[in-house]
């Protein structure tokens, strides 16, 4: 899994070795390559994995299995969004590591990034532990 918030020359060589890039809406904007769907087909062939981009209150769209997914994102009363973003990934890998499937794992992300922006600062309303299935 990687988070790559700009699209830079530096980063490319990397692409090849991740198999889940991660990214916002900002990286869609600096790669110059079209829409977050335009984006998401280039990541996918350079990546061979599943690639997502976060849309912040618009939840993320993911390329998987050759379909884009989208996965809305819960609503609720936003406090701060720091470490929105650092909970979306954080809850994907852990979701991927305990083996669940990549499009439940978005869904966990697409959670856990709703639920740190509920309160003040970066760490005080994250999730504690995976939901029960």
């Amino acid at each position: 899994v990687a988070d790559f918030a700009l699209a830079k020359p530096a980063f490319d060589p990397m692409l090849p070795f991740v198999d889940h890039p991660i990214v916002p809406r900002q990286y869609v904007d600096s790669a110059g390559r079209g829409s977050p769907r335009d984006v998401l087909r280039w990541l996918a062939r350079r990546c061979g994995g599943t690639p997502v981009v976060t849309l912040g209150n618009r939840g993320a769209i993911a390329l998987v299995d050759g379909r884009f997914r989208h996965v809305p994102s819960r609503r609720v009363r936003v406090r701060d969004t720091t470490g929105a973003g650092d909970a979306f990934h954080g809850a994907f890998a852990a979701g991927l590591a305990h083996g669940m499937p990549v499009m439940r794992a978005i869904v966990l992300a697409s959670r856990a990034g709703a639920q740190a922006c509920r309160a003040l600062g970066a760490t005080s309303s994250l999730l504690s532990r995976l939901p029960r299935r």
